[in-house]
């Protein structure tokens, strides 16, 4: 079908890793708004604008974005908007209409600058809650990004490489989870003390004191002070240790009691995962460790001299690092490759080596299949 993207394209690409930075500000912005409920400004109202924008952009290339099914592309028109309607177009339908709501309704609270606009603006931004399942989103993107990753040459990660990746993911999951735990600590002690059994919220229960002034409440101190108090809150119910904030009524109680639960069996699931990995990496390393050893060994007990010996040496440490190259018998995964998929594999990895040769390049030219069949038969 004409005006239709491949799943691979640049296009395609640039939108899923700007679906990334967008998730990743929602993610991040949306706990802290409905939180704290910052004054409105020109860069959040210009962010919102320019996310909804983009999501808008994204749900129309979405709709006209082709996919792989079995190996094989598809790009007609009707099957593509099929799987979209099945997949992703209520949340994308739901999110971005509410955006556009959101967005226009807070143009028409500041034009009236009521204050009852102002009270139906704020439950209005509990819509701002439906774009969190965007976070659903990052698995596609994911993939996505897989794919241009093997386009524009492959990244693989293994060894120590795999292990850092997975550090690195790890610790943006800790600082998502512990930020989202901050912001509904701070959401529920900032609420009236009248609704609470005990008559007093932490928030309130709670000052900063100095010798030169008087105490000041929490509640009445700046909001950066305020988020890394509840930050530090939440990465002390993580890690299990203690934290100078205490809860002052059931509600508080329970939520400190809940996350210190979750925290002991997060962070149990991280050190059980990373210490896997480093025992993995270790057990790897144990065998060119024990080949070096015995060649140095040999050297030694042959007696070979020195200036030679370290040249041995030094090429045998290289050598080892060094992946060797897998065979296709060696690659049980490929047996699970259609035989039209494995004919397209084979080509793409034997044509460039075969169109060297002048004749087999003239020939490629008259009929095509003459060269696949080349490429399968190697």
């Amino acid at each position: 079908s004409p005006y239709m993207f491949h799943p691979n394209s640049g296009m395609s690409v640039a939108k899923d890793v700007m679906s990334i930075v967008c998730i990743a500000w929602e993610a991040v912005s949306l706990p802290y708004i409905l939180a704290w409920d910052p004054p409105s400004s020109r860069a959040l109202a210009a962010a919102s604008v320019a996310v909804t924008i983009f999501w808008t952009i994204e749900l129309l290339m979405s709709m006209n974005t082709g996919f792989f099914t079995e190996g094989m592309l598809q790009l007609r028109r009707k099957q593509v908007l099929i799987r979209y309607l099945r997949r992703w177009f209520l949340v994308d339908i739901i999110t971005v209409g509410f955006d556009w709501a959101g967005i226009v309704l807070e143009g028409l609270v500041e034009a009236s600058g009521r204050s009852t606009g102002v009270q139906l603006f704020r439950f209005i931004k509990l819509q701002r809650l439906f774009r969190l399942a965007r976070a659903l989103r990052v698995m596609k993107v994911y993939e996505r990004m897989t794919n241009a990753g093997h386009i524009l040459g492959g990244v693989h990660f293994t060894g120590f490489g795999a292990m850092l990746f997975k550090a690195v993911q790890y610790a943006v999951a800790i600082f998502w989870l512990n930020h989202i735990v901050a912001c509904l600590w701070y959401a529920v002690g900032n609420r009236d003390p009248g609704e609470t059994d005990t008559g007093v919220t932490w928030i309130q229960a709670h000052a900063l004191e100095a010798a030169d002034r008087e105490a000041v409440l929490y509640r009445d101190l700046q909001p950066l002070f305020q988020y890394t108090t509840c930050m530090h809150f939440a990465v002390s119910n993580t890690v299990l240790g203690s934290v100078s904030i205490n809860p002052t009524n059931s509600l508080e109680r329970s939520f400190s009691v809940s996350c210190l639960v979750v925290g002991f069996i997060f962070s149990s699931m991280i050190v059980s995962t990373l210490s896997s990995l480093l025992v993995e990496l270790q057990m790897a390393k144990q065998e060119k460790v024990a080949m070096l050893s015995a060649f140095r060994r040999y050297l030694r007990e042959n007696a070979v001299p020195g200036s030679l010996a370290n040249r041995l040496d030094r090429y045998v440490r290289i050598r080892i690092c060094e992946a060797p190259r897998l065979r296709e018998d060696q690659v049980g995964a490929l047996k699970l490759l259609t035989p039209a998929m494995r004919a397209e594999l084979r080509k793409e990895l034997y044509s460039k080596g075969l169109l060297a040769n002048p004749f087999l390049r003239t020939l490629d030219c008259l009929d095509c299949q003459v060269l696949e069949a080349l490429c399968s038969a190697v």
